[in-house]
C-alpha cells in the first residue's frame, strides 16, 4: 500500500465519521465542528507519520539489516498494535506468554505511541525497536511472520516464510491456531472497532476476558497479570508518602481517544465525594491524583499530581499504593501488572469482559454496556440523556463502602496470613450492584443503607 493510497484511506474514514455525525446530531455544523476538532488533534500526530513515511526506504534497511544480524536461529516478527496503554499491556503481556510457549522469538513494534511502546514492550524479552505503525504495510513482507493485535490477533499468512518457521512448530501451531479461529469473528475483524462490544460478548460466553482471550485465540496458556515493568523507584518517599498507606486516585481517559467536549462518558464524576466519605472511615490514609490534562482535579485529595509524572513515574507510584481507584482504564490494567489491586467504577465499558479478579468492579445501577455501540459513546450517551446515566447515579457512598470493605478485608487476611498461614484463601473480585452508605452515615434523605445484594466473581 503506497502513502498516496493511505492518504486516501484516512480521507474517506474522515469523510464516513462526517456522515456519521449529521445522521446522529442531525445538524450538519455540528458533524463539521466535531470533525475539524479531530483533524485539529490528529495534525501532529500526521505529520510525524509524514516524516516516518519519507524516511520508510531506510527504515526498512535497517529492518533488513537486524534480520541479517539476528541470523536464522530465531524467528522474527513484526507486531502491528493499535489501542491506549490498557491495550498495550493486554498485548505485550500475550507476547510474552507466546514468546514463553514457542521458544521465542524477536520482534519489531509497530503503533502510534512509540515512547510508550518501548517503555511497555521492552519488558518482553525479544523486543528489537518500534516504529511508526504507518510503516508496517511496507514492511510486514520482510518478516518471517507479521501480526496485527488489539481485541483479536491475525496473521498474514499469504507474507510468512513458513519455510523458515517450519523449525518452529510450536510457534506454526499458534499462528495456524488463529487463521482457523479468525473465521468465527471475521464479522468483528472487518468492522473493528465498531462491534468489539460483540466481540466481548463472544469472549465472556467462552469464559475468556480482555487478559486471556488473545491466549485462548492461538491456543496457548496465560501466565498470569503481573508484568515485570521498569518504574521509577522512590516516587512515595520522594512525595512524602508511606508505602502501603495511600491510595492512588484517577478520573481521566486516553488523551489519544478524541472527544470534542474533552470529556468521556466512561468517568466517574463523584470521586470527590468518594474521598471525603473515605476520609471520615480511614483518616491514616493519603490519597494522591494522578493523570494527565484529561483529568479533573479532585478535592479532597492531599496531593494532586495531574500532568506532573512520566507514565514510568506513575507506575512507581502505583506500584507502592495500598490501592488504585479509577474509571475503567489503561491505569487499572498497569496497577495489575504490579500486583495491586484497583476499585473500577465501570460504565460503558463491561465489567465481565474487562475486570480482573481480586480488583473490585463496580457495576451501573443503571444501564451501561456501550462501548463502540457508536462512534462517539465517549462523547455523549447513546440514549440521548443528558449525562452518562450509568456513572453519573452510581452513588459516591456505594463506592467507598466498596472500598472500604475492600481494605478491611485486606487487613483481615494479612492477620490471618500472621496468624494462621494455612487456612488463608485468597479475596476474589466482587461486583457491588446496589445502593449503599459507609455505616455510622446520617441518612441524607436517599434511604443509606449496607450493601444488600454482592455478587462474587
Amino acid at each position: 500500500m503506497t502513502a498516496i493510497s493511505q492518504t486516501a484511506q484516512r480521507a474517506k474514514r474522515v469523510a464516513r465519521i462526517y456522515r456519521d455525525m449529521r445522521e446522529q446530531t442531525g445538524n450538519p455544523f455540528s458533524a463539521l465542528y466535531y470533525v475539524a476538532r479531530l483533524i485539529t488533534q490528529r495534525l501532529p500526530v500526521a505529520a510525524r507519520q509524514a516524516r516516518s513515511v519519507a524516511r520508510h526506504k531506510a527504515d526498512v534497511q535497517k529492518i533488513m539489516d537486524m534480520r541479517t544480524k539476528a541470523g536464522n536461529q530465531m524467528p522474527f516478527l513484526g507486531i502491528k498494535f493499535t489501542g491506549g496503554l490498557g491495550d498495550a499491556l493486554v498485548v505485550a503481556r500475550f507476547l510474552r506468554d507466546l514468546s514463553a510457549h514457542v521458544g521465542g522469538f524477536d520482534f519489531d513494534i509497530y503503533c502510534s505511541q512509540s515512547g510508550r511502546a518501548q517503555w511497555v514492550f521492552g519488558a518482553v524479552e525479544g523486543l528489537r525497536d518500534c516504529y511508526d505503525d504507518l510503516l508496517f504495510d511496507f514492511t510486514l513482507s520482510d518478516y518471517d511472520l507479521a501480526a496485527r493485535v488489539n481485541q483479536f490477533v491475525t496473521f498474514y499468512e499469504n507474507s510468512a516464510r513458513w519455510t523458515h518457521l517450519r523449525s518452529h512448530p510450536k510457534l506454526v501451531e499458534a499462528a495456524c491456531n488463529a487463521i482457523r479461529f479468525r473465521p468465527t469473528i471475521e464479522p468483528f475483524i472487518e468492522n473493528h472497532p465498531y462491534m468489539d462490544s460483540y466481540l466481548a460478548q463472544k469472549a465472556v460466553y467462552a469464559n475468556r476476558n480482555r487478559a486471556d482471550f488473545l491466549h485462548s485465540m492461538v491456543g496457548i496458556p496465560y501466565g498470569g497479570d503481573r508484568l515485570n515493568l521498569p518504574v521509577t523507584a522512590g516516587m512515595a518517599e520522594r512525595h512524602g508518602l508511606t508505602p502501603g498507606r495511600y491510595v492512588t486516585i484517577h478520573n481521566g481517559f486516553d488523551p489519544d481517544f478524541f472527544t470534542a467536549s474533552g470529556q468521556a462518558t466512561k468517568c466517574y464524576p463523584h470521586f470527590g465525594a468518594v474521598v471525603a466519605l473515605l476520609r471520615q472511615k480511614r483518616p491514616d490514609l493519603r490519597f494522591v491524583q494522578i493523570g494527565v490534562a484529561t483529568s479533573q482535579p479532585l478535592d479532597n485529595v492531599d496531593l494532586n499530581l495531574i500532568d506532573q509524572t512520566s507514565l514510568k513515574e506513575a507506575a512507581g507510584l502505583i506500584g507502592g499504593a495500598l490501592l488504585h481507584v479509577d474509571n475503567e482504564g489503561g491505569l487499572v490494567h498497569l496497577a495489575r501488572c504490579l500486583g495491586v489491586d484497583s476499585c473500577v467504577v465501570f460504565g460503558p465499558t463491561p465489567s465481565n469482559y474487562f475486570g480482573y479478579a481480586g480488583n473490585v468492579n463496580i457495576d451501573p445501577t443503571f444501564c451501561g454496556g456501550c462501548w463502540w455501540n457508536n462512534k462517539t459513546w465517549m462523547d455523549q450517551c447513546p440514549r440521548g440523556f443528558q449525562t452518562a446515566r450509568c456513572m453519573t447515579e452510581q452513588s459516591p457512598q456505594s463506592v467507598a463502602v466498596a472500598i472500604d470493605r475492600h481494605l478491611s478485608g485486606k487487613a483481615a487476611s494479612r492477620q490471618a496470613i500472621q496468624d494462621k498461614p494455612r487456612l488463608v484463601r485468597p479475596i476474589t473480585g466482587t461486583v457491588w450492584s446496589a445502593e449503599q452508605a459507609l455505616p455510622d452515615q446520617a441518612d441524607t434523605g436517599h434511604n443509606a443503607k449496607w450493601a444488600s445484594h454482592v455478587t462474587t466473581r
